[in-house]
């Protein structure tokens, strides 16, 4: 069995890799002085990866629509709210029909069984890369909708127009959600519902095993890592709000009762939970601090529901977890908060989920100005979400 820090540091090449994440050693730029820093710092970035403002991707082959645009679509939203600047929202929504115009059937492209369905079909982890349409991916990019559709609907004095386009993003989100009912299990018997890996999905490869292949599982089927079911439960929360929502909201709430069901209640308050619930002997590691901010972002989503399904104790064990993640000096890399990285160089750890911690901060500035340190070395659209997270800490620049 490889140390728990050997894995961590592969997911994070492969992900970081997947997303573009600058991991040189180069000097970072001055931390910004202002918003309006930050904000520039954004449009700069935006015109470099985008000129001309169009998607730089003619498929998802290398993973890039799945996870490089969802996480600009995210800040730029981010950046509207924040700025109360019109033109961010629209730039969003303009990157959310660039995505949508990608997808497989638009593209007439099939998976790897020959079918088409909505979403993007990937290469790069796969066996002699046949396409795979990866949950991940569309959950991600149903998240960055909705969020997009959810401040069009908030916007002022929103138009008709503004409010067919949000109908328009969640429509298209429902469907990414929906291409992967097959692969839901209802939970029986006492277990909790899950999503879970085609049995015959031809993934690569790792330490010689496949996710489905006899050698890893005596279970017929492998659920996915927590955070990924999560990514796409964000997306479900903002359907399930809607009217004829109904059926999104369950299933947000049964994977809330998932995330339940792997808690660790820790001595100071806290939250531990492994990565991978059900594949710890192959994944031995707890939640690392980059996957888990997408978990604790569906917690909070959760909470700012009317559905009252996260009581106030419960939310305090999500709050105390943040206080062990970030001092003014280092952070955690894994959720239990016992490694500790000071981060003097962007690591492949950086910029994968440390955007949704951002929020978490901003009325406390010691640790949020050590956030932005970690943040600022960034140079992908991961890292433009954490920037535009953390420009509502106005008081702190």
């Amino acid at each position: 069995m490889l140390p728990i820090k050997t894995w961590i540091c592969f997911m994070g090449l492969m992900f970081s890799w997947i997303i573009g994440a600058d991991v040189s050693a180069a000097e970072p730029p001055a931390l910004p002085r202002t918003q309006a820093e930050v904000v520039q710092r954004l449009r700069v970035a935006d015109r470099k990866l985008m000129p001309q403002g169009r998607l730089p991707w003619s498929s998802n082959d290398e993973g890039r629509i799945g996870w490089t645009t969802a996480y600009a679509i995210r800040a730029m939203v981010r950046v509207a709210v924040v700025t109360k600047d019109r033109v961010w929202l629209d730039r969003a929504v303009d990157l959310c029909q660039q995505a949508w115009a990608l997808t497989d059937p638009l593209r007439y492209v099939t998976d790897y069984r020959g079918q088409m369905r909505w979403g993007w079909s990937a290469r790069n982890l796969s066996d002699n890369r046949q396409p795979i349409v990866w949950f991940v991916e569309s959950g991600h990019m149903a998240d960055a909708m909705t969020d997009t559709a959810s401040e069009l609907d908030r916007w002022p004095k929103a138009s008709e127009a503004d409010r067919r386009m949000a109908n328009q993003l969640r429509e298209w989100a429902a469907l990414l959600l929906e291409a992967f009912e097959p692969q839901w299990r209802k939970g029986v018997g006492g277990e909790t519902g899950t999503y879970v890996f085609g049995v015959d999905e031809p993934h690569k490869a790792h330490r010689g095993r496949r996710i489905t292949d006899g050698s890893l599982r005596t279970m017929r089927e492998v659920p996915l890592p927590l955070n990924q079911q999560l990514l796409g439960g964000k997306a479900m929360i903002r359907l399930g709000q809607q009217p004829g929502g109904e059926r999104w909201k369950q299933r947000a709430l049964e994977l809330w009762s998932r995330m339940q069901s792997v808690l660790i209640h820790d001595p100071d308050g806290g939250w531990t939970w492994p990565y991978w619930p059900k594949m710890e002997a192959w994944y031995p590691s707890p939640e690392p601090v980059h996957y888990a901010g997408i978990d604790l972002s569906f917690v909070r989503l959760l909470r700012e529901t009317e559905w009252q399904v996260v009581s106030d104790a419960q939310w305090a064990g999500a709050v105390a977890t943040t206080r062990r993640v970030l001092d003014e000096q280092s952070m955690a890399i894994i959720i239990d908060g016992k490694q500790r990285q000071r981060f003097k160089v962007v690591t492949p750890e950086i910029g994968i989920g440390l955007d949704e911690w951002g929020r978490w901060w901003e009325r406390d500035c010691g640790r949020w100005q050590n956030a932005m340190r970690i943040l600022w070395k960034g140079e992908s659209p991961s890292a433009w979400l954490g920037w535009a997270e953390l420009l509502s800490g106005e008081q702190c620049f």
